[in-house]
């Protein structure tokens, strides 16, 4: 009774990697809960690292509407231009192409990396010898070019005339996270993803965005 609830989905940028009480969706219980002080405010984050469009859609269905939010935040896009929109050999709408690369030789190899990580000194971790020398053994020892996200951004197709299939994709999955969250009585928020440079493919995603949120006011 009394409760405002508010489920936040998304990547890593929303489940974030600080504290909890520094994701935004913490912060922004905060800022809700002095804005409502007689109401009892509650901001989920079911976002996940990794995670896209497909993931967010199913965490929503299949978990998410069962909280009974009144709000459903989605902020995401990062992981669907690499995952689904730069994928080499294209991209089916479930975004198989990617989870079949999760394979258990992945794990091994992302494990191998958390290892690294741990055994590394900070000093030489930071450095930019190790950063470079460490793709350059991913990308032509392990072939492991296809899990960066630098490597998608390069071999996409800039051209803004030429929307890909991968974002139409992306916009059809929002569309349907809207349409689960409605069937629950729930309102709908996207957010625009943040972008360090001028990059078409994303302006082309947020353009999207703001052109769905439109269209289902």
């Amino acid at each position: 009774e009394n409760c405002l609830r508010v489920i936040c989905l998304g990547g890593s940028t929303t489940f974030s990697t600080t504290d909890d009480d520094d994701t935004w969706p913490a912060q922004l219980e905060r800022m809700l809960q002095e804005h409502f002080p007689d109401k009892r405010v509650e901001v989920l984050n079911l976002g996940m690292n990794s995670a896209s469009s497909p993931f967010s859609l199913i965490l929503l269905a299949l978990k998410g509407v069962h909280f009974k939010p009144d709000l459903v935040i989605d902020y995401e896009g990062f992981n669907d231009i690499w995952q689904g929109m730069g994928f080499k050999g294209g991209i089916n709408t479930d975004y198989t192409p990617y989870l079949k690369d999760m394979s258990f030789t992945g794990k091994l190899q992302n494990a191998a990396g958390y290892y690294k990580k741990k055994l590394t000194p900070k000093f030489l971790y930071v450095s930019y010898f190790f950063s470079i020398s460490d793709y350059l053994f991913d990308r032509f020892i392990l072939n492991r070019s296809e899990d960066m996200s630098v490597h998608y951004i390069n071999v996409m197709d800039k051209d803004a005339n030429s929307p890909l299939k991968g974002m139409e994709i992306f916009i059809s999955n929002l569309r349907s996270i809207a349409g689960v969250a409605r069937s629950h009585n729930a309102k709908v928020l996207f957010s625009t993803i943040h972008t360090f440079d001028d990059d078409k493919i994303v302006e082309q995603v947020n353009f999207g965005i703001i052109k769905l949120a439109a269209e289902m006011n």
